[in-house]
């Protein structure tokens, strides 16, 4: 399912493009674009049905991947040098593929979370209660 996601919202290609070189400035990308990602996941055919009788707290999914993300601790120990020295190592390909990738599973988690969230109150028999055997 992550991988729809990330297909779906372009998250192997355009965040990377877009980097932002030092760990504050990449945090902050993220914590700017998660909205609209998320958004976009949540509005997408496939699941908006779901989404239209419970719609999606964007806030809460953002929050909870902006901490998922933060909690990442190759990412830190990685990061744990002066500031000076961050652009340098999030400068290269491999760790730009690292960053976008850890925040898409972070999204992408804390997406489906929101899904899972959304299903308990989805009616099964299609007239908006839900079934129970």
């Amino acid at each position: 399912m992550l991988i729809f996601f990330c297909a779906s919202l372009g998250c192997f290609s355009s965040s990377a493009q877009q980097f932002v070189p030092g760990y504050a400035a990449m945090v902050s990308y993220y914590a700017g674009v998660c909205p609209a990602l998320a958004k976009d996941a949540t509005d997408d055919l496939r699941v908006s049905a779901v989404f239209r009788r419970s719609p999606a707290d964007i806030a809460r999914v953002c929050h909870c991947a902006q901490k998922a993300f933060l909690a990442d601790r190759r990412l830190r120990t990685f990061v744990d040098v002066p500031p000076n020295l961050h652009a340098a190592r999030l400068s290269k390909d491999s760790t730009r593929q690292y960053v976008s990738l850890s925040y898409s599973s972070s999204l992408g988690n804390c997406i489906m979370a929101e899904v899972d969230f959304a299903l308990a109150k989805y009616p099964l028999d299609g007239v908006g209660r839900i079934s129970h055997p």
